[in-house]
């Protein structure tokens, strides 16, 4: 009986040894929108990596920010975001006709850089605390004495409250609040927000002008698994449908598509064939665009929802497939999920729509159909 025991350890060890290791955490680039009423830092992982480019003594500032930074998981976030006053009575304008009490407000998006696969966002379940209240007393607003008349508390910041070990069981979790209660404006406007991202802050908007927030994710979120994806309708084994082509009518297709991101901004659809050789007096401009289709909304399935470009005719809209000579041709249709729109005065060409997606792309598809004339 022993020596099966001892066996038993034996093998038990040896299996143990074998193992694998677990690896080491991998760092990844993240990237995080955002924007404070006024003023906001940034730490991860106990790592201050950045912070409003506009200083909090600039009165009315409302821009955003777009910080691109390296961590690992598990990921701990730590902002301080605070209110312009303009001293200690809490009030701003002091002295003016429009001596008043500010308000605050911030909202934050973290994604993975790379996957684009949404990591964080404020909302209610963040823990916060706030550091400086005031005024207390918000009748002193008319005071023409308000650093006397005014009261406040501080207090101040726990030590590494930004550290990965750090225990804020014992804060509170942030209030929500509306777009209309903060009154959102400036730079939060520039910005494709998810859903999931909301506009938190201390429980009084006005009273809590210092407040800290932190959040902790433990593990990587599991990616989107739904890719981005277009078709054409009507089109059968990954041929064009005649209706579409010189053929037919000629019609403009119509498109259906999924997985689009949720960090898209716009849509845009080419469709393109690379022609044969050119003919006499003829000169080959590259790719021959049959459709140029951008600023298309992300929520939208309908291409009436978009701006057209310059096809390679040099006119607005579609231009069916006419191709010359026998044997079936391709013709490539390709859908961007675009981080903004183009919002351009003079329709775009192909290329240059190509060229716009490439410096704005989160994410495409290109699917090849083919047809031959009869």
């Amino acid at each position: 009986m022993k020596k099966l025991l001892l066996l038993l350890a034996l093998v038990a060890s040896s299996i143990q040894s074998i193992q694998p290791a677990s690896s080491a955490s991998k760092e990844i680039s993240f990237v995080a929108d955002v924007w404070a009423d006024n003023w906001f830092a940034m730490y991860a992982n106990g790592k201050l990596v950045g912070q409003d480019s506009v200083p909090i003594s600039t009165v009315r500032s409302f821009n955003k920010e777009t910080i691109t930074f390296s961590a690992t998981y598990p990921l701990t976030i730590g902002f301080i975001a605070k209110d312009y006053v303009e001293n200690q009575s809490g009030l701003e304008y002091i002295g003016t006709s429009n001596q008043q009490i500010g308000d605050g407000g911030f909202i934050a998006q973290i994604y993975e850089k790379n996957s684009h696969t949404m990591v964080m966002a404020t909302d209610k379940s963040w823990k916060s605390i706030v550091l400086y209240r005031a005024p207390l007393n918000p009748d002193c607003v008319t005071s023409t004495k308000p650093l006397i008349d005014c009261r406040s508390t501080v207090i101040s910041a726990p030590k590494n409250w930004y550290s990965t070990t750090f225990d804020d069981s014992k804060w509170v979790t942030a209030t929500e609040f509306s777009k209309e209660e903060v009154g959102v404006k400036g730079g939060y406007l520039e910005v494709a927000w998810d859903t999931s991202a909301k506009l938190i802050w201390g429980k009084d908007l006005k009273i809590d002008n210092t407040v800290l927030f932190r959040k902790v994710v433990k593990n990587a979120p599991i990616a989107n698994i739904s890719k981005l994806a277009i078709g054409i309708l009507g089109a059968q084994n990954l041929k064009l449908p005649t209706d579409i082509t010189c053929d037919g009518t000629g019609m403009t297709p119509t498109f259906t598509w999924s997985g689009i991101p949720r960090l898209a901004q716009s849509i845009a659809i080419t469709m393109e064939t690379v022609p044969g050789p050119p003919r006499a007096g003829e000169v080959n401009n590259g790719n021959h665009f049959l459709l140029v289709a951008y600023d298309i909304d992300p929520a939208s399935q309908l291409l009436s929802t978009a701006i057209f470009g310059l096809n390679f005719q040099g006119r607005v809209g579609y231009t069916p497939p006419c191709s010359q000579g026998p044997g079936p041709k391709i013709y490539t249709v390709t859908i961007y999920a675009l981080s903004k729109k183009a919002n351009t005065q003079s329709p775009l060409d192909g290329a240059s729509l190509q060229k716009f997606a490439q410096d704005n792309l989160i994410e495409k598809f290109s699917i090849d159909y083919t047809y031959s004339r009869a």
